[in-house]
């Protein structure tokens, strides 16, 4: 589950808890209280969820800024160990990818 749709649940979880929390304090409103008190700790749990979605999508749209689309490609592809270890500028001599330019 990703970290909105976590958030999501969250607020889903602090409406009822609020709901719940109605009907007691009709008796006393005392007996509201651990309905009020759940729905905070939730909103507070989903707001932290809502800063890690942002956080997410934020890294995802600098990775597709700063890397040119070729690059990306070569990224997703992977390529042999020594390709890996050497930031993009060597292949070892059975790799397929060694005809093609490499350097990231």
């Amino acid at each position: 589950m990703n970290p909105a749709r976590r958030a999501r649940a969250c607020h889903a979880g602090a409406l009822l808890a609020v709901i719940s929390g109605i009907y007691p304090a009709t008796q006393h409103p005392a007996y509201g209280i651990p309905g009020a008190v759940s729905a905070v700790i939730l909103l507070l749990v989903s707001a932290s969820y809502d800063r890690e979605a942002r956080t997410e999508a934020a890294a995802a749209r600098a990775d597709k800024r700063l890397l040119p689309p070729d690059a990306r490609d070569e990224l997703e592809r992977g390529c042999c160990e020594m390709w890996w270890t050497s930031c993009g500028f060597k292949h070892e001599p059975t790799c397929p990818m060694t005809a093609k330019s490499s350097a990231a």
